[in-house]
Protein backbone atom coordinates (compact mmCIF):
# COMPACT_ATOMS: atom_id res chain seq x y z
CA UNK A 1 0.00 0.00 0.00
CA UNK A 2 2.83 2.32 0.99
CA UNK A 3 4.39 1.59 -1.75
CA UNK A 4 1.46 2.29 -4.17
CA UNK A 5 0.82 6.05 -2.78
CA UNK A 6 4.42 6.45 -3.19
CA UNK A 7 4.38 5.82 -6.80
CA UNK A 8 1.26 7.70 -7.43
CA UNK A 9 2.68 10.59 -5.31
CA UNK A 10 5.38 10.92 -7.81
CA UNK A 11 3.50 10.45 -10.81
CA UNK A 12 1.25 13.31 -10.17
CA UNK A 13 4.99 15.33 -8.72
CA UNK A 14 6.01 14.87 -12.53
CA UNK A 15 3.20 15.91 -13.84
CA UNK A 16 2.35 19.01 -11.75
CA UNK A 17 6.10 20.27 -11.01
CA UNK A 18 6.95 23.61 -13.06
CA UNK A 19 9.96 24.50 -11.53
CA UNK A 20 12.44 23.75 -14.57
CA UNK A 21 10.00 25.41 -17.08
CA UNK A 22 10.15 28.51 -14.61
CA UNK A 23 12.25 31.65 -15.27
CA UNK A 24 10.98 33.95 -12.51
CA UNK A 25 13.80 36.60 -12.63
CA UNK A 26 13.01 37.05 -16.65
CA UNK A 27 9.12 37.31 -15.95
CA UNK A 28 9.74 40.35 -13.63
CA UNK A 29 11.70 41.91 -15.83
CA UNK A 30 8.96 41.05 -18.92
CA UNK A 31 6.17 42.47 -16.46
CA UNK A 32 8.06 45.69 -15.74
CA UNK A 33 8.95 46.49 -19.46
CA UNK A 34 4.82 46.14 -20.34
CA UNK A 35 3.74 48.19 -18.01
CA UNK A 36 4.91 52.03 -19.73
CA UNK A 37 2.17 54.01 -21.03
CA UNK A 38 4.79 56.09 -24.13
CA UNK A 39 6.00 55.22 -27.28
CA UNK A 40 4.36 52.45 -29.31
CA UNK A 41 1.95 51.76 -26.00
CA UNK A 42 0.10 54.97 -26.65
CA UNK A 43 -0.84 54.07 -30.26
CA UNK A 44 -1.37 50.60 -29.62
CA UNK A 45 -3.78 52.10 -26.82
CA UNK A 46 -5.37 54.35 -29.41
CA UNK A 47 -6.20 51.67 -32.10
CA UNK A 48 -7.66 49.12 -28.92
CA UNK A 49 -10.13 52.60 -28.44
CA UNK A 50 -11.18 52.56 -31.89
CA UNK A 51 -11.92 49.28 -32.52
CA UNK A 52 -13.13 48.40 -29.13
CA UNK A 53 -15.90 51.65 -29.45
CA UNK A 54 -16.27 50.49 -33.56
CA UNK A 55 -17.08 46.75 -32.66
CA UNK A 56 -19.52 47.97 -30.14
CA UNK A 57 -21.17 50.53 -32.52
CA UNK A 58 -21.77 47.69 -35.41
CA UNK A 59 -22.12 45.34 -32.69
CA UNK A 60 -19.57 43.13 -34.26
CA UNK A 61 -18.29 40.52 -32.00
CA UNK A 62 -14.85 39.48 -34.01
CA UNK A 63 -14.19 43.41 -34.21
CA UNK A 64 -14.53 43.32 -30.51
CA UNK A 65 -12.31 40.01 -29.53
CA UNK A 66 -9.95 41.90 -31.78
CA UNK A 67 -9.52 45.08 -29.80
CA UNK A 68 -9.18 42.31 -26.64
CA UNK A 69 -6.18 41.37 -27.92
CA UNK A 70 -4.57 44.48 -29.21
CA UNK A 71 -5.71 46.60 -25.29
CA UNK A 72 -1.92 46.99 -23.51
CA UNK A 73 -4.52 47.64 -20.44
CA UNK A 74 -3.21 44.09 -19.05
CA UNK A 75 0.34 45.10 -18.66
CA UNK A 76 -0.49 47.65 -15.73
CA UNK A 77 -2.63 45.00 -13.94
CA UNK A 78 -0.38 42.73 -13.81
CA UNK A 79 2.41 44.32 -12.53
CA UNK A 80 0.36 45.88 -9.47
CA UNK A 81 -0.37 41.90 -8.82
CA UNK A 82 4.10 41.41 -9.36
CA UNK A 83 4.57 44.95 -7.45
CA UNK A 84 2.37 43.47 -4.10
CA UNK A 85 4.20 39.86 -3.92
CA UNK A 86 7.46 41.76 -4.40
CA UNK A 87 6.75 44.41 -1.94
CA UNK A 88 8.07 46.84 -4.80
CA UNK A 89 6.90 50.76 -3.97
CA UNK A 90 8.09 52.15 -7.23
CA UNK A 91 6.44 49.24 -9.46
CA UNK A 92 3.33 49.99 -7.77
CA UNK A 93 2.98 54.14 -7.85
CA UNK A 94 4.13 53.04 -11.73
CA UNK A 95 1.70 50.68 -12.47
CA UNK A 96 -1.02 52.14 -10.75
CA UNK A 97 -0.09 55.82 -12.65
CA UNK A 98 -0.01 54.29 -15.96
CA UNK A 99 -3.19 52.35 -15.51
CA UNK A 100 -5.18 55.13 -14.32
CA UNK A 101 -3.82 57.57 -17.46
CA UNK A 102 -4.75 54.66 -19.80
CA UNK A 103 -8.62 54.21 -17.78
CA UNK A 104 -9.40 57.72 -18.14
CA UNK A 105 -8.10 58.61 -21.82
CA UNK A 106 -10.20 55.43 -22.75
CA UNK A 107 -13.08 56.86 -21.29
CA UNK A 108 -12.97 60.24 -22.97
CA UNK A 109 -11.95 59.24 -25.88
CA UNK A 110 -14.27 56.30 -26.22
CA UNK A 111 -17.01 59.24 -25.21
CA UNK A 112 -15.84 61.50 -28.05
CA UNK A 113 -16.38 58.65 -30.73
CA UNK A 114 -19.68 58.06 -30.17
CA UNK A 115 -21.05 61.86 -29.58
CA UNK A 116 -19.89 62.02 -33.10
CA UNK A 117 -20.79 58.15 -34.68
CA UNK A 118 -23.30 58.23 -37.35
CA UNK A 119 -24.23 54.70 -36.91
CA UNK A 120 -26.93 53.45 -35.32
CA UNK A 121 -27.33 51.69 -32.08
CA UNK A 122 -30.66 49.86 -32.92
CA UNK A 123 -29.37 46.62 -31.43
CA UNK A 124 -26.69 46.85 -29.49
CA UNK A 125 -26.34 43.26 -27.87
CA UNK A 126 -22.55 43.37 -27.49
CA UNK A 127 -22.69 46.88 -25.66
CA UNK A 128 -25.16 45.87 -23.25
CA UNK A 129 -23.56 42.60 -22.11
CA UNK A 130 -20.59 44.96 -20.97
CA UNK A 131 -23.05 45.92 -18.86
CA UNK A 132 -24.44 43.00 -16.24
CA UNK A 133 -21.84 41.55 -14.09
CA UNK A 134 -22.24 37.66 -12.86
CA UNK A 135 -20.77 35.16 -11.26
CA UNK A 136 -19.32 33.53 -14.63
CA UNK A 137 -17.16 36.99 -14.98
CA UNK A 138 -15.22 36.80 -11.34
CA UNK A 139 -14.04 33.45 -12.05
CA UNK A 140 -13.23 34.21 -15.52
CA UNK A 141 -10.99 37.20 -14.33
CA UNK A 142 -9.44 35.04 -11.40
CA UNK A 143 -8.44 31.81 -13.52
CA UNK A 144 -7.74 33.93 -16.18
CA UNK A 145 -5.32 36.55 -13.99
CA UNK A 146 -3.47 33.08 -12.56
CA UNK A 147 -3.45 31.43 -16.08
CA UNK A 148 -1.88 34.56 -17.26
CA UNK A 149 0.59 34.56 -14.32
CA UNK A 150 1.94 31.32 -15.01
CA UNK A 151 2.26 31.94 -18.73
CA UNK A 152 4.36 35.52 -18.58
CA UNK A 153 6.90 33.42 -16.07
CA UNK A 154 7.25 30.34 -18.68
CA UNK A 155 10.75 30.33 -20.40
CA UNK A 156 8.92 29.21 -23.84
CA UNK A 157 6.27 32.09 -24.08
CA UNK A 158 2.68 30.28 -25.48
CA UNK A 159 -0.81 32.13 -26.80
CA UNK A 160 -2.09 31.66 -22.72
CA UNK A 161 -1.60 35.53 -22.97
CA UNK A 162 -4.46 36.08 -25.92
CA UNK A 163 -6.63 33.59 -24.41
CA UNK A 164 -7.14 35.62 -21.13
CA UNK A 165 -6.99 39.48 -23.28
CA UNK A 166 -10.20 37.84 -24.75
CA UNK A 167 -11.45 36.07 -21.93
CA UNK A 168 -11.10 38.76 -19.28
CA UNK A 169 -12.29 42.05 -21.19
CA UNK A 170 -11.04 45.39 -20.27
CA UNK A 171 -10.95 47.43 -23.19
CA UNK A 172 -14.80 47.05 -24.10
CA UNK A 173 -16.25 47.39 -20.64
CA UNK A 174 -14.58 50.79 -21.06
CA UNK A 175 -15.41 52.20 -24.12
CA UNK A 176 -19.25 51.13 -23.10
CA UNK A 177 -18.09 53.64 -19.94
CA UNK A 178 -17.66 56.13 -23.06
CA UNK A 179 -21.00 54.94 -24.65
CA UNK A 180 -22.93 55.25 -21.01
CA UNK A 181 -21.49 58.92 -20.71
CA UNK A 182 -22.23 60.34 -23.97
CA UNK A 183 -25.88 59.24 -24.09
CA UNK A 184 -25.92 60.31 -20.18
CA UNK A 185 -26.72 57.10 -19.44
CA UNK A 186 -26.00 56.43 -15.30
CA UNK A 187 -27.20 52.27 -15.02
CA UNK A 188 -25.02 51.82 -18.48
CA UNK A 189 -21.83 53.70 -16.75
CA UNK A 190 -22.13 51.79 -13.89
CA UNK A 191 -22.86 48.45 -15.30
CA UNK A 192 -19.81 48.78 -17.55
CA UNK A 193 -17.41 50.39 -15.22
CA UNK A 194 -18.14 47.94 -12.01
CA UNK A 195 -17.59 44.86 -14.46
CA UNK A 196 -13.87 46.58 -16.05
CA UNK A 197 -13.33 46.96 -11.85
CA UNK A 198 -13.66 43.06 -10.92
CA UNK A 199 -11.86 42.17 -14.11
CA UNK A 200 -9.31 44.32 -13.09
CA UNK A 201 -9.61 43.17 -9.46
CA UNK A 202 -9.51 39.73 -9.82
CA UNK A 203 -6.38 39.56 -12.12
CA UNK A 204 -4.36 41.57 -10.19
CA UNK A 205 -5.67 39.37 -6.96
CA UNK A 206 -4.86 36.05 -8.95
CA UNK A 207 -1.79 37.61 -10.07
CA UNK A 208 -0.30 38.13 -6.69
CA UNK A 209 -1.36 34.75 -5.42
CA UNK A 210 0.18 32.87 -8.35
CA UNK A 211 3.60 35.13 -7.75
CA UNK A 212 3.81 34.43 -4.22
CA UNK A 213 3.36 30.77 -4.63
CA UNK A 214 6.21 30.65 -7.18
CA UNK A 215 8.01 32.81 -4.30
CA UNK A 216 9.70 35.36 -6.61
CA UNK A 217 12.27 37.45 -4.12
CA UNK A 218 10.87 40.52 -2.75
CA UNK A 219 12.25 43.80 -3.55
CA UNK A 220 15.33 45.18 -0.79
CA UNK A 221 15.69 48.61 -0.27
CA UNK A 222 18.63 49.79 1.13
CA UNK A 223 16.93 52.14 3.22
CA UNK A 224 15.25 50.72 6.74
CA UNK A 225 12.77 53.18 6.72
CA UNK A 226 12.51 52.72 2.91
CA UNK A 227 11.49 48.86 3.07
CA UNK A 228 9.22 49.34 6.20
CA UNK A 229 7.02 52.06 4.28
CA UNK A 230 7.29 49.58 1.39
CA UNK A 231 5.66 46.93 3.31
CA UNK A 232 3.01 48.56 5.09
CA UNK A 233 2.19 50.00 1.45
CA UNK A 234 2.28 46.17 0.00
CA UNK A 235 -0.09 45.31 3.02
CA UNK A 236 -2.48 48.27 2.23
CA UNK A 237 -2.66 47.78 -1.21
CA UNK A 238 -3.22 44.07 -0.53
CA UNK A 239 -6.33 44.88 2.00
CA UNK A 240 -7.33 46.75 -0.50
CA UNK A 241 -7.58 44.40 -3.29
CA UNK A 242 -8.77 41.67 -1.30
CA UNK A 243 -11.47 43.52 0.30
CA UNK A 244 -13.37 44.93 -2.81
CA UNK A 245 -12.64 41.22 -4.00
CA UNK A 246 -14.86 39.55 -1.25
CA UNK A 247 -17.04 42.09 -1.37
CA UNK A 248 -17.72 41.87 -5.13
CA UNK A 249 -17.71 38.45 -5.23
CA UNK A 250 -20.55 38.39 -2.54
CA UNK A 251 -22.79 41.10 -4.21
CA UNK A 252 -22.12 39.37 -7.92
CA UNK A 253 -23.51 35.78 -6.11
CA UNK A 254 -25.87 37.19 -4.19
CA UNK A 255 -27.33 38.76 -7.32
CA UNK A 256 -26.87 35.46 -9.94
CA UNK A 257 -28.76 33.38 -6.92
CA UNK A 258 -31.66 35.87 -7.07
CA UNK A 259 -31.93 35.65 -10.62
CA UNK A 260 -31.48 31.49 -10.52
CA UNK A 261 -34.33 31.24 -8.19
CA UNK A 262 -36.71 33.90 -9.62
CA UNK A 263 -36.57 32.03 -13.18
CA UNK A 264 -37.83 29.03 -11.32
CA UNK A 265 -40.40 30.64 -9.54
CA UNK A 266 -41.56 31.73 -12.89
CA UNK A 267 -41.05 28.58 -14.40
CA UNK A 268 -43.20 27.09 -11.45
CA UNK A 269 -46.40 29.22 -11.16
CA UNK A 270 -47.11 29.31 -15.04
CA UNK A 271 -48.07 25.55 -14.78
CA UNK A 272 -50.41 26.43 -11.43
CA UNK A 273 -52.12 28.94 -13.55
CA UNK A 274 -55.42 28.87 -14.77
CA UNK A 275 -57.25 31.62 -16.46
CA UNK A 276 -53.63 34.00 -16.75
CA UNK A 277 -50.57 34.43 -17.90
CA UNK A 278 -47.37 35.25 -17.72
CA UNK A 279 -45.70 36.21 -20.68
CA UNK A 280 -42.59 37.86 -19.23
CA UNK A 281 -40.86 38.99 -16.09
CA UNK A 282 -37.84 41.05 -15.05
CA UNK A 283 -35.74 41.34 -12.02
CA UNK A 284 -34.42 44.48 -9.90
CA UNK A 285 -31.19 43.96 -8.07
CA UNK A 286 -30.14 47.91 -8.16
CA UNK A 287 -32.40 47.87 -5.03
CA UNK A 288 -32.74 46.47 -1.54
CA UNK A 289 -34.38 43.51 -1.33
CA UNK A 290 -34.37 42.81 -4.90
CA UNK A 291 -37.45 42.33 -6.71
CA UNK A 292 -38.93 40.76 -9.18
CA UNK A 293 -42.06 41.86 -11.75
CA UNK A 294 -44.57 39.59 -13.57
CA UNK A 295 -46.27 41.02 -16.54
CA UNK A 296 -49.35 39.08 -16.98
CA UNK A 297 -52.40 38.84 -19.32
CA UNK A 298 -55.73 37.83 -18.13
CA UNK A 299 -58.40 37.37 -15.34
CA UNK A 300 -56.95 39.94 -12.92
CA UNK A 301 -55.86 37.82 -10.49
CA UNK A 302 -57.49 38.05 -7.02
CA UNK A 303 -56.42 38.85 -3.23
CA UNK A 304 -56.74 34.87 -2.65
CA UNK A 305 -54.83 34.04 -5.96
CA UNK A 306 -51.71 36.57 -4.96
CA UNK A 307 -51.73 34.98 -1.45
CA UNK A 308 -51.12 31.23 -2.97
CA UNK A 309 -48.58 32.88 -5.33
CA UNK A 310 -46.92 34.55 -2.33
CA UNK A 311 -46.79 31.52 -0.70
CA UNK A 312 -44.72 29.75 -3.25
CA UNK A 313 -42.00 32.07 -3.37
CA UNK A 314 -41.62 32.39 0.31
CA UNK A 315 -41.80 28.64 1.38
CA UNK A 316 -39.80 27.32 -1.93
CA UNK A 317 -37.69 29.95 -3.18
CA UNK A 318 -37.52 32.21 0.11
CA UNK A 319 -38.47 34.99 -1.77
CA UNK A 320 -40.73 37.44 0.36
CA UNK A 321 -44.47 38.73 -1.06
CA UNK A 322 -42.68 42.39 -0.35
CA UNK A 323 -40.38 41.36 -3.45
CA UNK A 324 -42.85 40.39 -5.68
CA UNK A 325 -44.87 43.00 -8.32
CA UNK A 326 -47.87 42.46 -10.62
CA UNK A 327 -48.49 44.23 -13.90
CA UNK A 328 -51.46 43.21 -15.82
CA UNK A 329 -51.12 44.33 -19.59
CA UNK A 330 -54.27 43.11 -20.25
CA UNK A 331 -57.02 42.18 -18.99
CA UNK A 332 -60.57 39.52 -19.64
CA UNK A 333 -63.67 38.28 -18.31
CA UNK A 334 -63.27 35.41 -20.67
CA UNK A 335 -61.87 33.37 -23.38
CA UNK A 336 -63.68 35.12 -25.80
CA UNK A 337 -62.49 38.27 -24.63
CA UNK A 338 -58.97 37.13 -24.81
CA UNK A 339 -59.32 35.45 -28.34
CA UNK A 340 -60.26 38.57 -30.01
CA UNK A 341 -57.91 40.89 -27.94
CA UNK A 342 -54.90 38.84 -29.35
CA UNK A 343 -56.64 38.76 -32.98
CA UNK A 344 -56.55 41.73 -32.93
CA UNK A 345 -53.10 42.75 -31.83
CA UNK A 346 -51.60 39.73 -34.12
CA UNK A 347 -53.37 42.28 -37.14
CA UNK A 348 -52.17 45.31 -35.81
CA UNK A 349 -48.49 43.67 -35.84
CA UNK A 350 -49.09 42.35 -39.80
CA UNK A 351 -49.97 45.26 -40.31
CA UNK A 352 -47.04 47.04 -39.13
CA UNK A 353 -45.03 44.12 -40.67
CA UNK A 354 -46.70 44.62 -44.29
CA UNK A 355 -46.44 48.90 -43.88
CA UNK A 356 -42.58 48.31 -43.24
CA UNK A 357 -41.90 45.78 -46.37
CA UNK A 358 -43.78 48.01 -48.38
CA UNK A 359 -41.33 50.61 -47.38
CA UNK A 360 -38.14 48.39 -47.72
CA UNK A 361 -39.53 47.06 -51.24
CA UNK A 362 -39.90 51.00 -52.07
CA UNK A 363 -36.53 51.63 -51.73
CA UNK A 364 -35.14 48.58 -53.46
CA UNK A 365 -34.80 49.53 -57.33
CA UNK A 366 -35.51 47.02 -59.97
CA UNK A 367 -32.38 46.83 -61.64
CA UNK A 368 -32.61 43.69 -63.71
CA UNK A 369 -36.23 44.27 -64.75
CA UNK A 370 -35.86 47.82 -65.51
CA UNK A 371 -32.19 47.28 -67.72
CA UNK A 372 -34.37 44.39 -69.50
CA UNK A 373 -37.24 47.26 -70.21
CA UNK A 374 -34.77 49.80 -71.25
CA UNK A 375 -32.74 47.90 -73.44
CA UNK A 376 -36.09 46.86 -76.05
CA UNK A 377 -37.41 50.33 -75.48
CA UNK A 378 -34.11 52.13 -76.17
CA UNK A 379 -32.01 50.00 -78.16
CA UNK A 380 -29.76 52.78 -78.67
CA UNK A 381 -27.87 52.33 -74.95
CA UNK A 382 -25.26 49.25 -74.83
CA UNK A 383 -25.72 49.11 -70.55
CA UNK A 384 -27.38 51.05 -67.70
CA UNK A 385 -26.88 50.67 -64.21
CA UNK A 386 -29.05 52.55 -61.27
CA UNK A 387 -28.06 54.02 -57.97
CA UNK A 388 -30.01 55.94 -55.16
CA UNK A 389 -28.69 59.16 -53.72
CA UNK A 390 -29.57 61.12 -50.84
CA UNK A 391 -32.43 62.62 -53.03
CA UNK A 392 -32.04 61.59 -56.50
CA UNK A 393 -32.06 58.77 -58.38
CA UNK A 394 -29.57 58.06 -61.11
CA UNK A 395 -29.29 56.24 -63.84
CA UNK A 396 -26.11 55.77 -66.01
CA UNK A 397 -26.70 54.73 -69.26
CA UNK A 398 -23.65 53.72 -72.13
CA UNK A 399 -23.98 54.19 -75.55
CA UNK A 400 -21.74 53.95 -78.95
CA UNK A 401 -22.15 57.84 -79.44
CA UNK A 402 -23.41 60.78 -78.46
CA UNK A 403 -27.56 61.33 -77.81
CA UNK A 404 -29.47 64.26 -78.32
CA UNK A 405 -30.68 65.53 -75.64
CA UNK A 406 -34.24 64.99 -76.83
CA UNK A 407 -33.52 61.34 -76.56
CA UNK A 408 -32.03 61.63 -73.29
CA UNK A 409 -35.34 63.63 -71.74
CA UNK A 410 -37.37 61.33 -72.81
CA UNK A 411 -35.73 58.14 -71.53
CA UNK A 412 -35.94 60.39 -67.98
CA UNK A 413 -39.35 60.73 -68.29
CA UNK A 414 -40.08 57.09 -69.24
CA UNK A 415 -38.04 56.17 -65.84
CA UNK A 416 -39.40 59.01 -63.32
CA UNK A 417 -43.14 57.14 -64.25
CA UNK A 418 -41.47 53.51 -63.66
CA UNK A 419 -39.81 54.38 -60.44
CA UNK A 420 -42.36 56.47 -59.31
CA UNK A 421 -39.90 59.45 -58.58
CA UNK A 422 -39.54 63.16 -59.93
CA UNK A 423 -36.17 62.98 -58.84
CA UNK A 424 -34.49 61.02 -61.83
CA UNK A 425 -30.96 62.66 -63.13
CA UNK A 426 -29.25 61.12 -66.43
CA UNK A 427 -25.86 60.37 -66.75
CA UNK A 428 -24.61 59.55 -70.50
CA UNK A 429 -21.29 57.78 -70.93
CA UNK A 430 -19.93 57.25 -74.86
CA UNK A 431 -17.71 54.09 -75.52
Amino acid sequence: MGKTFTQVKNFLGDIFYMSPELDVQSAAEHIRGNISFKGANVWILACAIVTASLGLNVNSTAVIIGAMLISPLMGPIIGMGLATSTVDLQLMKTSLGNLGVMVVISIIFSSLFFVISPLDMSHPSELLARTNPTIYDVMIALVGGAAGALETSRKQKGTVISGVAIATALMPPLCTVGYGLSNLNLRITAGAFYLFFINCVFVALATFLVFKALNIPKVKHLDASLQKRASTWATIFIIVLIVPSVLSAVQVVRENNFNTKAEKYVNSIKKNLENSVIYDYSTNTSVKPYRITLYMAGTKLSDTDKEVLFHEAEQEYNIGRHQIQFEMALTYTNAGDFEKQVYSDLNTSLKQLQDELAAYKAQVLPYSQINAEVKALFPQFTSMSLARGQEKIFAIVSSGEELEAEYLENLKKWLEIRLDSENVEIIQTVR
